[in-house]
Protein backbone atom coordinates (compact mmCIF):
# COMPACT_ATOMS: atom_id res chain seq x y z
CA UNK A 1 0.00 0.00 0.00
CA UNK A 2 2.82 2.11 1.26
CA UNK A 3 4.68 1.62 -2.50
CA UNK A 4 1.33 2.29 -4.14
CA UNK A 5 0.55 5.73 -2.00
CA UNK A 6 5.03 6.35 -3.64
CA UNK A 7 4.36 5.61 -7.15
CA UNK A 8 1.30 8.09 -7.14
CA UNK A 9 3.27 11.12 -6.08
CA UNK A 10 6.18 10.47 -8.20
CA UNK A 11 3.95 10.29 -10.99
CA UNK A 12 2.49 12.89 -10.23
CA UNK A 13 6.15 14.60 -10.63
CA UNK A 14 6.79 13.05 -13.88
CA UNK A 15 3.89 14.03 -15.14
CA UNK A 16 3.58 17.32 -14.33
CA UNK A 17 6.96 18.38 -16.06
CA UNK A 18 4.76 17.85 -19.40
CA UNK A 19 2.28 20.37 -18.40
CA UNK A 20 1.91 23.63 -19.96
CA UNK A 21 3.14 26.72 -17.78
CA UNK A 22 -0.03 27.06 -16.04
CA UNK A 23 -1.51 24.25 -15.20
CA UNK A 24 2.37 23.44 -13.79
CA UNK A 25 2.03 26.39 -11.63
CA UNK A 26 -1.11 25.75 -10.70
CA UNK A 27 -0.56 22.28 -9.65
CA UNK A 28 2.70 23.44 -7.74
CA UNK A 29 0.19 25.42 -5.82
CA UNK A 30 -2.04 22.36 -5.02
CA UNK A 31 0.60 20.08 -3.94
CA UNK A 32 1.75 23.15 -1.19
CA UNK A 33 -1.53 22.88 -0.22
CA UNK A 34 -1.42 19.39 0.10
CA UNK A 35 1.90 19.81 1.53
CA UNK A 36 0.62 21.91 4.37
CA UNK A 37 -2.90 19.81 4.69
CA UNK A 38 -1.10 16.51 5.62
CA UNK A 39 1.21 18.64 7.79
CA UNK A 40 -1.81 19.70 9.79
CA UNK A 41 -3.05 16.19 9.96
CA UNK A 42 0.29 14.71 10.99
CA UNK A 43 0.63 17.47 14.14
CA UNK A 44 -2.72 15.78 16.47
CA UNK A 45 -1.89 12.13 14.87
CA UNK A 46 1.76 12.93 16.78
CA UNK A 47 0.07 14.37 20.18
CA UNK A 48 -2.24 11.46 20.50
CA UNK A 49 0.21 8.50 19.64
CA UNK A 50 2.33 9.97 22.35
CA UNK A 51 -0.82 10.15 24.82
CA UNK A 52 -2.13 6.97 23.51
CA UNK A 53 1.97 4.92 24.64
CA UNK A 54 2.25 7.21 28.01
CA UNK A 55 5.09 9.00 27.05
CA UNK A 56 5.65 12.53 28.82
CA UNK A 57 4.53 15.45 27.20
CA UNK A 58 6.44 18.36 28.79
CA UNK A 59 10.18 17.00 28.44
CA UNK A 60 10.53 14.62 31.17
CA UNK A 61 13.01 11.47 31.39
CA UNK A 62 12.37 8.57 29.18
CA UNK A 63 13.74 6.27 30.70
CA UNK A 64 12.57 2.65 30.18
CA UNK A 65 10.72 4.27 27.36
CA UNK A 66 12.47 3.14 24.48
CA UNK A 67 10.19 0.66 23.35
CA UNK A 68 7.60 2.99 23.66
CA UNK A 69 9.77 5.81 21.82
CA UNK A 70 10.62 3.13 18.86
CA UNK A 71 6.74 2.54 18.34
CA UNK A 72 5.99 6.12 18.63
CA UNK A 73 8.68 6.66 15.87
CA UNK A 74 7.53 3.62 13.35
CA UNK A 75 3.84 5.24 13.75
CA UNK A 76 4.93 8.91 12.38
CA UNK A 77 6.65 6.70 9.54
CA UNK A 78 4.47 4.59 8.54
CA UNK A 79 1.43 7.35 8.95
CA UNK A 80 3.11 10.11 6.95
CA UNK A 81 2.11 8.50 3.49
CA UNK A 82 -1.27 7.79 4.27
CA UNK A 83 -1.40 11.78 5.60
CA UNK A 84 -0.34 12.96 2.32
CA UNK A 85 -2.50 10.61 0.51
CA UNK A 86 -5.37 11.75 2.58
CA UNK A 87 -3.97 15.33 2.18
CA UNK A 88 -3.92 15.15 -1.97
CA UNK A 89 -7.35 13.27 -1.60
CA UNK A 90 -8.84 16.34 0.09
CA UNK A 91 -7.20 19.02 -2.10
CA UNK A 92 -7.20 17.53 -5.27
CA UNK A 93 -10.87 16.21 -4.57
CA UNK A 94 -12.25 19.43 -3.78
CA UNK A 95 -10.36 21.08 -6.74
CA UNK A 96 -11.90 18.21 -9.33
CA UNK A 97 -15.60 18.72 -7.60
CA UNK A 98 -15.32 22.42 -8.51
CA UNK A 99 -13.76 21.76 -11.83
CA UNK A 100 -16.47 19.03 -12.55
CA UNK A 101 -19.29 21.58 -10.88
CA UNK A 102 -18.02 24.45 -13.77
CA UNK A 103 -18.32 22.04 -16.18
CA UNK A 104 -14.73 21.75 -16.60
CA UNK A 105 -13.30 18.23 -15.75
CA UNK A 106 -16.03 15.09 -16.38
CA UNK A 107 -17.00 13.09 -13.67
CA UNK A 108 -13.93 10.21 -13.93
CA UNK A 109 -11.57 13.33 -14.62
CA UNK A 110 -12.87 14.34 -11.50
CA UNK A 111 -12.18 11.27 -9.60
CA UNK A 112 -8.91 10.64 -11.75
CA UNK A 113 -7.56 13.81 -10.75
CA UNK A 114 -8.30 13.26 -7.08
CA UNK A 115 -7.61 9.59 -6.39
CA UNK A 116 -4.33 9.38 -9.19
CA UNK A 117 -3.23 13.19 -9.45
CA UNK A 118 -4.06 11.97 -13.04
CA UNK A 119 -3.93 15.20 -15.10
CA UNK A 120 -6.67 15.57 -18.40
CA UNK A 121 -4.81 15.71 -21.50
CA UNK A 122 -5.76 19.08 -22.50
CA UNK A 123 -3.45 20.12 -19.92
CA UNK A 124 -0.64 18.96 -21.41
CA UNK A 125 1.96 20.49 -23.87
CA UNK A 126 0.34 20.13 -27.62
CA UNK A 127 4.51 19.79 -28.78
CA UNK A 128 6.70 18.37 -26.04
Amino acid sequence: MIGRIFRVFLNSYAESAKLEERYCRLTTRLGWVTVAVAVLALLPAMYYSRLMLGMPMEGGPIEGMRLKMLAWIVFIIVATPFAFYAGMILVYGAFGLVMFVLGRFSWGQALDFCLRAKYPVKWYRQNP
